[in-house]
């Protein structure tokens, strides 16, 4: 039995299943239980910060990736579960800090993750141009669909319009996101793009092809889909129009959007 209660990979494993399971305590407590035999065991200190992070309990989830660091100060992994536990306690500058560290070695897709973790917190706080600018290194570390998901959103925000179709178009060869929404996102930076200047945004003859292809996108999605994405689409449908100069139609899609 005691032989058992020593053996490290034996605790690990039945961590790893209670946390399965969704038993984050027992999870923790096996992590605990086998740092105690052996405080070098990465598997048991990344249990024991992704348990206290299930469980809500930030504080005690900095506090086990402060002491992964301190048993492997080089690890990316490492600093980007504390910059995780940093941002669950809401401190976003020192999650910042821990994620520009995780960024600094490790594996390709191990940087691109933390380069990622920092671009979201970037795009919460409105920095969208480094965000992106994240975004875009982290791509070519490890092209994944949720890199092109996260870029899409900043560049959008930003007014990147080239970008942002860059990412619809790569995601649309991936299942990462439904049509419908890469529809109603390709909507709105068709008709962003062709109003050009967000502070003083006008109508251009120039735009009239994009409005007539953002409306072939967008026209299906005004009656369906979520609440949310139907008064979005005839908001985009109401400014197409109106640019266009269907007066009547605009009036009825934001009479739409406000019934939705």
């Amino acid at each position: 039995m005691e032989q058992l209660s020593n053996n490290t990979r034996l605790l690990v494993e039945k961590g790893k299943v209670a946390f399965g399971r969704g038993n984050f305590g027992e999870a923790g407590y096996q992590a605990y239980l086998a740092l105690f035999v052996d405080p070098t065991i990465e598997e048991a200190h990344r249990l024991a910060i992704l348990s206290s992070l299930a469980q809500n309990k930030p504080g005690d989830a900095v506090m086990h990736a402060n002491t992964y660091t301190f048993y492997y100060p080089g690890s990316s992994t490492a600093y980007r579960l504390l910059g995780n536990a940093r941002e669950a306690e809401g401190n976003f500058d020192l999650a910042l800090v821990a994620y520009s560290q995780a960024a600094q070695g490790g594996t390709p897709e191990e940087q691109a993750a933390a380069l990622q973790a920092r671009a979201q917190i970037l795009t919460y706080m409105g920095d969208y141009s480094a965000a992106r600018e994240d975004l875009t290194a982290a791509l070519r570390l490890d092209n994944q669909p949720s890199i092109h998901a996260d870029r899409l959103i900043a560049a959008l925000n930003e007014g990147r319009y080239s970008v942002a179709r860059d990412d619809i178009d790569a995601l649309r060869r991936t299942d990462f996101m439904p049509t419908n929404t890469l529809n109603l996102l390709e909507g709105r930076v068709l008709i962003e793009e062709a109003l050009g200047s967000r502070d003083e945004p006008e109508c251009s003859e120039d735009g009239t092809d994009a409005f007539a292809r953002a409306l072939t996108l967008l026209n299906p999605l005004s009656l369906s889909g979520t609440a949310e994405n139907q008064a979005i689409a005839n908001e985009y449908i109401a400014r197409a129009h109106y640019c266009l100069g269907d007066m009547n139609v605009a009036y009825n899609s934001i009479e739409r959007k406000s019934v939705v």
